[in-house]
């Protein structure tokens, strides 16, 4: 089927419509969107903070690791040494959680793949508090003057 033309030639298709597309006979134009058809939304970046998942988080984590095929570096791993480990195995780790919630389908390749440009870095603890000025405009001190 020939290029229409003023059509973009980069667009490329969401996961959803390769996946509604992919038959034998499927021809590449059939995969791009049509003019009436929006492109998928991408998620939402992924916030790399572990204080975000919860315990049905790690027991699917550890469910995905023990059916991995035993050939697998990945296979029956331990979420916990994961999240207390390597910060891109952690990454790795809150990025599958966090996907597959409402992805069942997404691996643990895809996480291990997933562009920085899809995550959000958590926020930090607050910074420390900085001292009052006193009443003369210089910091007020922590405790009692020290004689000398």
């Amino acid at each position: 089927m020939p290029a229409k033309s003023g059509a973009p030639e980069s667009s490329t298709p969401t996961a959803a419509q390769a996946g509604q597309f992919m038959q034998a006979d499927a021809s590449p134009a059939e995969l791009l969107p049509t003019a009436g058809q929006a492109p998928a939304a991408a998620p939402p970046k992924v916030v790399l903070d572990p204080d975000k998942l919860n315990m049905l988080d790690v027991m699917r984590a550890r469910k995905m690791f023990a059916a991995l095929p035993s050939a697998d570096p990945w296979s029956g791993r331990d979420p916990w040494s994961l999240l207390a480990g390597v910060i891109e195995e952690r990454d790795a780790l809150i990025i599958w959680c966090v996907r597959s919630r409402t992805d069942p389908t997404f691996t643990w390749e895809q996480a291990c793949l997933l562009d920085f440009g899809e995550l959000e870095p958590a926020e930090g603890p607050p910074p420390p508090p900085t001292p009052e000025p006193s009443p003369n405009g210089s910091p007020k001190s922590s405790g009692p003057a020290k004689s000398v």
